[in-house]
């Protein structure tokens, strides 16, 4: 997304928290607009007020680690920048369940450690923290990083406080003092429990935003996969196993940093994944790759030969990039 003639960039690696600030500021932008409700678009703006856009910054599904690495992302520049972060194992759990029906599911992710392993997993995520070390410690930078797990400890303060910055930005980086408005009490806490965990949930339950991603179940089916999902910290320890944690902790101590660090002073939790009851899985009954004996689906497949006795395929498995051929009863 170009960072267009925004007054403020808002980036966020996918599930640490975004969508609960922005309606924080949807909420505040409303009542300073003297509207009752505020249309949900990724740029929030007004009449004399600082222009606000989020953006992924190619972290979803376009992989642009490399590009932001090498600093060729011109959001980069500029603009002053809010970055919010959160524990990089709970975010890949509700990454998890929020891709089970998309990449979990394409990359024939069984385990959520498999799905940390992607390209689109843990080590990814925790470089990324990394560049914007470096973007937070650049005094030519105008950037705060804002957590996941602040907000959640005192969500009043931590929302003032950013709302003073986006203030100070407007006065001191863009001379925009026109842009400035009062940050009472009230406004902030009337935005605060406008996301509250509740109010937020029965919105998604009520489909008041209609079919807007932001506040949309990725399947309404299944309450993992809700956007209000759990809105829990350290929730990753309801579902990885104590050896899936250790992995997970281990590979956040090679990447240490500003961002990081409060992570890993923070105690371990162990697992709780035993007291789960899960319903029990349906036998898997998809072919095997003949190299690995990974699960693949029907749709890795392309029809070769029809035979009377059976059929036989082209597949390509993800896992181990090898190509063989499969054979499937008729009638499959």
């Amino acid at each position: 997304m170009s960072s267009g003639n925004a007054d403020i960039m808002f980036y966020e690696h996918p599930k640490c928290g975004r969508t609960w600030i922005r309606f924080m500021l949807i909420k505040t932008y409303a009542v300073l607009k003297k509207v009752d409700d505020e249309p949900y678009p990724n740029v929030i703006s007004g009449k004399r007020l600082p222009k606000i856009m989020f953006t992924h910054q190619g972290m979803n599904r376009k992989g642009k680690l490399k590009e932001i690495e090498d600093h060729k992302i011109p959001q980069l520049i500029g603009q002053p920048g809010i970055l919010m972060v959160r524990d990089p194992r709970d975010v890949m759990v509700s990454w998890w369940f929020h891709e089970l029906d998309g990449l979990v599911k394409q990359y024939h992710c069984e385990t959520i450690r498999e799905w940390m392993g992607t390209k689109f997993g843990l080590e990814r995520l925790v470089r990324y923290y990394r560049v914007w070390d470096r973007i937070t410690e650049d005094p030519k930078k105008h950037a705060i990083v804002i957590r996941y797990e602040d907000f959640h400890r005192d969500a009043f303060k931590e929302y003032k406080r950013l709302l003073k910055w986006i203030n100070k930005m407007s006065s001191e980086v863009r001379r925009a003092e026109d842009h400035m408005f009062d940050v009472t009490d009230d406004l902030v806490r009337e935005s605060v429990e406008y996301a509250s965990f509740d109010h937020m949930h029965k919105m998604e339950e009520d489909k008041t935003y209609g079919n807007w991603a932001a506040l949309k179940p990725a399947n309404p089916e299944n309450p993992e996969q809700w956007k209000t999902r759990k809105g829990k910290v350290g929730g990753y320890s309801d579902y990885m196993t104590d050896e899936e944690i250790e992995w997970a902790t281990d590979i956040m101590r090679h990447h240490q940093g500003n961002i990081m660090n409060p992570y890993l002073a923070a105690p371990v939790l162990k697992s709780r994944a035993h007291e789960r009851v899960d319903k029990p899985k349906e036998p898997d009954k998809r072919p095997e790759c003949p190299n690995c004996g990974r699960k693949l689906d029907d749709v890795t497949f392309q029809n070769q030969k029809k035979k009377a006795d059976g059929r036989k395929y082209n597949c390509h498995c993800p896992k181990c990039d090898s190509r063989g051929l499969h054979e499937q009863k008729p009638g499959r």
